[in-house]
């Protein structure tokens, strides 16, 4: 683990805010959410569905184009189909809480490790409230891939690289962009033992060999259909600068006052920032103290540049949310250094407050705990009345009504959003957005 970086012993009552946390936010999340519709994610489903049939790792059937870029994900939504039942959608809410709940743990106990107790609990309260508007793509392997990402980092804490390796590349099996963590960490562990790491790297490609050669064999390309179909659909010029400003909007959400939560969720974006303001000095100390935390910058920095390189829609702020969770790690540690190393903060009558303190953070904690299911719900219901939400829902499944009600469902259908639809009609599709047919690009030119 990482190096404990003085103080007391941690906190029993910040150990079980933390675990609460976890629990509730984790079934709170899956519960309220579990319903949503996020079209995109019904294309990994139907290729899930398509698996757990029988019919091979398809859209369509008999039509091999890897229109995923997170097979880790589809096999385990086919698993849970073939084994136990779950279909994709509920598959897919139990893996998402789960994941979400995994963050705060993990990311938790980083900052526990670090000798910040408190400030664990602060981040696992943002996590499971919804920070960076996760809840917004639920239904995707966001929280799963950003939950094996913070595992790799935290077995390379403990110089477990082989493992960190393992784990970095089932990373990118969730999530191909996963290969920039890989390189970041890579890089931070070589800095930090002042050597290769080889065995990093090596875990890590002997993991996504298997399937690099399957893909080729089997789809005649390790590429996903998605990259060509996406890229330079924004200039690097307008994406880069936008799609900060988006996440910056996300991750501050809930401290407008139209937000719905108030008191402690809006409480906890709030000493986040402050943190974030107040720990530069705290940012120096931490890397001079361990250099692997230099990943937890170097990794969000990957993520931006590459996908302004890219250039997809600038609304699909998705794709920046897993490298802020490291930013958010790394800015909640570094301010947390700097109040505690602050000379005031060392001072005998500060000292003394520290019980009553982590009986405060408890108290919040409990109380978020006890308020966060009414929450999601109001969020929930908020979400899923707009025009744009129903116009994407209600419309797709009555079309999908009339196509099996007039036998039509066997006709080739050609839309550019092949995800509910196809999934509920089960009909083959031409997708206008190139996303799972060859050679067509609606977005932007192969070239």
């Amino acid at each position: 683990m990482l190096r404990a970086m003085g103080g007391s012993r941690t906190p029993r009552l910040a150990l079980a805010a933390l675990a609460l946390l976890v629990v509730v936010g984790g079934l709170a999340n899956g519960r309220g959410y579990r319903d949503f519709v996020f079209e995109d994610a019904f294309i990994s489903y139907r290729y899930a569905d398509n698996l757990a049939r029988g019919q091979g790792f398809v859209f369509n059937p008999g039509e091999r184009v890897l229109g995923t870029s997170t097979p880790l994900y589809t096999l385990a939504l086919a698993a849970l189909q073939a084994g136990v039942g779950l279909d994709p959608p509920r598959a897919s809410a139990l893996l998402f809480s789960v994941g979400l709940a995994l963050i705060a743990l993990i990311g938790g106990v980083l900052l526990r490790a670090q000798g910040h107790p408190i400030a664990a609990v602060l981040f696992a309260a943002l996590v499971v409230s919804g920070w960076g508007g996760i809840r917004d793509v639920f239904g995707l392997e966001t929280t799963c891939y950003a939950a094996l990402l913070l595992a790799s980092y935290w077995a390379a804490t403990r110089a477990r690289y082989a493992t960190a390796g393992v784990l970095g590349g089932l990373s990118f099996l969730a999530r191909h962009d996963g290969v920039l963590f890989v390189a970041a960490l890579f890089a931070a562990a070589t800095w930090r033992q002042r050597r290769p790491a080889w065995r990093l790297a090596l875990a890590a490609g002997l993991t996504v060999a298997p399937w690099l050669l399957f893909a080729q064999l089997y789809f005649g390309s390790i590429f996903p259909n998605t990259l060509a179909a996406k890229l330079g659909t924004t200039s690097f010029r307008a994406y880069a600068p936008a799609a900060l400003a988006i996440q910056a909007e996300h991750a501050l959400r809930f401290l407008q006052p139209s937000e719905p939560g108030g008191g402690a969720i809006r409480l906890a974006p709030a000493l986040a920032a402050l943190l974030g303001a107040a720990g530069l000095a705290g940012a120096l100390r931490l890397l001079a103290r361990d250099r692997l935390s230099s990943c937890l910058l170097a990794f969000p920095v990957a993520l931006w540049i590459g996908y302004s390189m890219i250039g997809p829609p600038i609304e699909h702020h998705w794709y920046l949310l897993p490298g802020s969770y490291f930013a958010l790690l790394f800015c909640i540690a570094a301010g947390s250094i700097a109040l505690r190393e602050n000379p005031l903060a060392r001072s005998p009558r500060i000292a003394r407050l520290a019980p009553w303190l982590s009986g405060l953070v408890a108290a919040g904690a409990l109380l978020l705990a006890l308020r966060l299911p009414s929450l999601i719900e109001r969020e929930y219901e908020r979400e899923t009345s707009t025009g744009f939400y129903r116009g994407r829902t209600t419309v797709y499944r009555e079309m999908a009504g009339f196509l099996l009600d007039t036998d039509l469902a066997r006709r080739t259908l050609m839309t550019a959003e092949p995800g509910y639809l196809a999934y509920l009609s089960g009909s083959p599709v031409i997708d206008a957005a190139g996303l799972v047919t060859r050679d067509i690009f609606l977005h932007a030119s192969p070239d």
